[in-house]
């Protein structure tokens, strides 16, 4: 039929985060492409996870070039995965 059809997940991303770092020997890499919230979650509910990261990869930002955020009021200059939710940054 063409249609896809996605199942719902058990649990929220950053439960599946914190099971899959505790169970995991050593340290991780993590790498994140939108924005951080799953990990702010992560890390307020379980602050210990931190000892398990060894470091973090993040699609978050620009340098030389204007971001790419183009809402009212906002001077253009933000890239969207921080934008999206600047507490979690």
């Amino acid at each position: 039929s063409g249609k896809v059809v996605t199942p719902v997940v058990a649990k929220p991303a950053h439960h599946h985060l914190i099971e899959t770092l505790l169970q995991t020997e050593g340290k991780t890499t993590l790498l994140f492409t939108g924005p951080l919230t799953d990990l702010a979650r992560a890390l307020y509910e379980t602050p210990i996870i931190e000892d398990k990261i060894e470091r973090l990869v993040w699609m978050g930002g620009t340098f030389l070039t204007a971001g790419n955020v183009h809402e009212p009021e906002h001077d253009g200059t933000a890239e969207w995965n921080s934008f999206w939710d600047p507490e979690a940054v």
